[in-house]
């Protein structure tokens, strides 16, 4: 029924989320304690331009072949 796909859904999105967020966590904590907080923030900075920069070029449809 519904709530149990909504309880699975939220679950798996959170589930994936954590996932995620582990090696993110690591990287962070790496680049804060080799290079500084600054380097830490200028990373994140520049990994949202790029995921801001893929989210917003267009989509290229691929070309049909005639024949």
């Amino acid at each position: 029924s519904a709530p149990e796909k909504y309880a699975t859904a939220f679950g798996a999105f959170h589930t994936s989320a954590g996932i995620m967020l582990f090696p993110a966590s690591a990287i962070g904590g790496i680049l804060w304690d080799t290079a500084g907080p600054a380097s830490t923030f200028l990373y994140g900075s520049m990994l949202a331009l790029v995921a801001a920069f893929f989210f917003v070029i267009p989509v290229i449809p691929a070309k049909k072949s005639r024949g």
